[in-house]
């Protein structure tokens, strides 16, 4: 549980740590509400996490939280408290029609009335928040209800599975290239050889038939539109929601695709798509090998009825992947010249490089990744092995979910190390919560890049009155964030030399101690930005 005390909730926090339940005080509703969605997300739906907040403009802030668990699909239970119902329409203290409030944003709003339903409303919100289209539910706990006693013991829990294992099955059997969305990378390891990602735009542009699991097409599948897919590609759609197919459905007609809706759980959907492969009539060129295995009941090569991925596909896919890593690869090894400020590659292949040697000695990283230019051009740069390790700005592209999701991901893997690397004006939303890292010792490196404004510190001002004002896009140059993390205990380290940046992030990573890195990046390096970042 995360959360914001206050009246008239102060009680039920040390309450739920009475009952066995971990309560992380955060500085501000909304980073709470970003940890507490990330949990179910984490821990691959084995876990809900809870928001608590106080009544009126603690659940506006919460509110959020509420709508992000629900754009990303992850499960959320949202508690709050509100005012005395007899006292409605009299100016209450905070008093707002809270329920209404969170209606248009949740998934469903449960309001308590008495405390002799709260345990049935509390179970009930958990299995919502998990069945179907996970997403956050609001409960609604007036503080009559808080303030009431009844000899009730509660209790409840229920398990989701990944599907990690069955689709990489799939993938291996079937050498079907994949491109995996911003945070399923490490569902199946970008260094696998069917990864297509550093080719992924000749995948998508190419691609006769899509196989789309779990994600939605939205932007970040541009809306499976020409020109960045065929104009006659098929998506054969695999969703947990009838509702996200249908959308599916209309969007890929409006693009001209044909579209093939499966309703089911991922894992579950994916293994039986395997299995039909496994037991599929073979086909092929009729020569006598193909014979033989139809025979047999397999593939020569796969060992499935199905012969796989065409060679040539494959072949020019890995082609173009090898291509532009080198490319890549250049870009990043480019040296910075002395006494010159680094820019988003240069500080990005040193991140890089430590993540992996930190995860090469047996510590597992995880990372939460937001901010413009940051979040972009690390998606292309930093490769993830394992699922569930990478969070970013997601469906909504929300700046100020990075430290949110580090609180959660350093709660629920206590035993690995988080780096939160933050562009420095996604940092501003939610900095305070270095205190809250620092309060709990988590294990927790924020990683600022800090080239000085929104996208870069070199914007212009407008004309007229208030032309000698800063730049709308510009904060204060060379910003000393780091100061924060020192402020409050943790570790603070100032960079702006490549080789120095090495030496700081093997040291904090082995430390697992909270820090916050403050990289010094070339103000001009930054570009506008909110695009996926692709190869070509």
């Amino acid at each position: 549980m995360f959360g914001v005390v206050g009246i008239p909730v102060t009680a039920l926090a040390p309450a739920a740590q009475t009952a066995g339940i971990r309560f992380i005080s955060c500085r501000n509703e909304q980073a709470a509400g970003y940890a507490a969605a990330a949990v179910g997300y984490l821990t691959a739906g084995r876990s809900v996490g809870a928001l608590l907040s106080v009544s009126g403009p603690g659940l506006v802030h919460a509110l959020a939280g509420i709508a992000g668990a629900g754009a990303n699909g992850w499960p959320l239970v949202a508690l709050s408290g509100s005012c005395d119902p007899a006292l409605v329409g009299r100016g209450a203290f905070q008093e707002l029609d809270q329920a209404a409030a969170a209606a248009p944003l949740a998934k469903a709003v449960v309001k308590v009335d008495a405390i002799g339903g709260l345990a049935v409303a509390v179970a009930g919100a958990v299995a919502t928040s998990m069945e179907g289209m996970p997403g956050g539910v609001y409960v609604d706990l007036p503080t009559t209800v808080l303030h009431a006693k009844v000899e009730v013991a509660v209790g409840g829990g229920a398990a989701l599975g990944g599907a990690e294992a069955p689709l990489r099955a799939l993938v291996d059997d079937t050498r079907l290239p994949f491109v995996p969305t911003p945070m399923a990378k490490g569902t199946i390891p970008d260094s696998h050889p069917a990864a297509a990602i550093a080719a992924r735009s000749l995948a998508l542009g190419r691609a006769d038939v899509a196989l789309v699991v779990g994600a939605r097409l939205n932007w970040l599948l541009h809306h499976g539109a020409p020109p960045k897919w065929a104009p006659d590609v098929t998506f054969v759609h695999v969703d947990v929601d009838a509702a996200s197919l249908a959308t599916s459905a209309a969007t890929a007609a409006a693009a001209g695709a044909r579209h093939i809706g499966l309703l089911g759980d991922a894992a579950t959907v994916v293994a039986q798509l395997h299995a039909a492969l496994r037991g599929a009539a073979a086909v092929g060129g009729g020569d006598g090998a193909t014979a033989a295995a139809a025979a047999a009941g397999g593939h020569p090569t796969t060992g499935l009825g199905w012969g796989g991925a065409p060679a040539d596909w494959a072949d020019t896919l890995a082609a173009k992947a090898a291509a532009n890593g080198a490319k890549m690869a250049t870009r990043l090894a480019a040296p910075t010249p002395p006494g010159a400020p680094m820019d988003f590659h240069a500080a990005l292949a040193v991140l890089a490089a430590a993540m992996a040697a930190a995860e090469a000695s047996g510590t597992a990283v995880t990372l939460a990744s937001e901010g413009a230019n940051t979040m972009d051009i690390g998606r292309a740069v930093l490769s993830h092995e394992r699922p569930r390790c990478r969070l970013d700005a997601g469906t909504w592209g929300t700046m100020g979910v990075g430290l949110g999701y580090a609180l959660a991901a350093a709660v629920v893997r206590p035993s690995g190390v988080v780096v939160a690397l933050e562009g420095d004006s996604a940092f501003g939303f939610s900095g305070m919560e270095v205190e809250t890292a620092c309060r709990y010792r988590l294990p927790i490196v924020v990683v600022v890049f800090n080239n000085g404004g929104i996208y870069g510190g070199t914007g212009t001002s407008g004309a007229g009155a208030w032309a000698a004002d800063p730049p709308p896009t510009s904060f204060v140059p060379a910003a000393r964030y780091e100061a924060l993390a020192t402020a409050f205990g943790g570790e603070g380290y100032y960079v702006e030399d490549p080789a120095v940046l090495r030496e700081v992030l093997a040291k904090a990573l082995a430390a697992r101690v909270p820090a916050v890195v403050n990289v010094r990046i070339d103000p001009s390096a930054g570009t506008e930005s909110g695009r996926m970042t692709s190869h070509n």
